[in-house]
């Protein structure tokens, strides 16, 4: 008779575990640069897209609007933007859904991205009782006010005002529209109708002297791609790399020149 010894099973050794640890590390570090190129690739390509339905918002609203391609004065001020309750602004302005705090203070988030991509379409969130800035109810209020589009997936998940992008005020104050004639001569595909914030900046729109302020950000994407435009004629670019200190505000189309007389325009303030 044959008798059959069983081998007990042997495990992993402390040098063989390491070894496996070590080779997976390996991979992970192989692999991780081409995710971080996937993934900044495809934020990328999500912004792209959100500017192109930005701009057939866009177009839908000047169609209401007279060619306008968005309101000029609909950014973080008081008579647009309060969550505040020692605020009250009355009247309501036309649209808001004007909500009222415990202590009978409207609040209310109506700035152009509301209006544009009809961000007021539907109830309100309700608001607690009562409301500083810090309140995360009032705050989901804001983003829900302010409309997804307007989130780059490559900015901070909560940027400044819950917002990532910006539109040109210049525009606005030549008056321009969809198929204005531009100064000198420049072609709608040349004018920078919106681009991207800083994370850290409120602002809705670039102001003269905006530029050099640094309140637009030349490379959300990276120092290559930099980041994207929406541009007058509605069709979606990037600009790469950075302007040295001495470029001209690429947002001023007329260079600092104040509109001529009958086009409905403003001068731009001084700087």
């Amino acid at each position: 008779m044959r008798v059959h010894i069983s081998k007990p099973n042997r495990g992993f050794t402390l040098v063989e575990l390491l070894v496996v640890i070590g080779i997976i590390g390996v991979l992970i570090s192989l692999l991780m640069p081409g995710y971080s190129k996937a993934r900044a690739a495809a934020n990328k390509v999500v912004c792209e897209s959100n500017m192109r339905q930005i701009g057939q918002a866009m177009m839908m609203y000047a169609d209401a609007s007279e060619g306008f391609l968005f309101p000029g004065t609909m950014g973080a001020d008081v008579n647009h933007i309060t969550d505040f309750p020692s605020q009250l602004i009355v009247p309501t302005p036309p649209g808001a859904p004007g909500t009222l705090d415990a202590q009978g203070n409207v609040v209310y988030y109506l700035t152009w991205p509301g209006v544009v991509l009809a961000s007021w379409t539907g109830a309100p969130p309700a608001l607690p009782p009562s409301s500083p800035t810090a309140d995360p109810a009032l705050l989901a209020f804001t983003r829900i006010a302010t409309g997804p589009l307007m989130f780059c997936p490559a900015d901070d998940p909560a940027p400044y005002a819950y917002h990532s992008y910006i539109v040109n005020s210049h525009v606005a104050y030549w008056n321009a529209k969809f198929s204005t004639k531009l100064p000198g001569g420049q072609s709608s595909g040349s004018v920078i109708l919106m681009g991207e914030k800083v994370t850290a900046q409120c602002d809705y729109y670039m102001e003269y002297g905006d530029f050099k302020a640094g309140k637009v950000d030349l490379t959300r994407h990276g120092i290559v791609l930099g980041s994207n435009y929406l541009y007058l004629d509605l069709h979606v670019d990037n600009q790469p790399g950075i302007p040295g200190d001495d470029a001209l505000d690429p947002w001023d189309f007329a260079n600092g020149a104040a509109p001529p007389a009958g086009t409905g325009g403003t001068t731009p303030p001084a700087n």
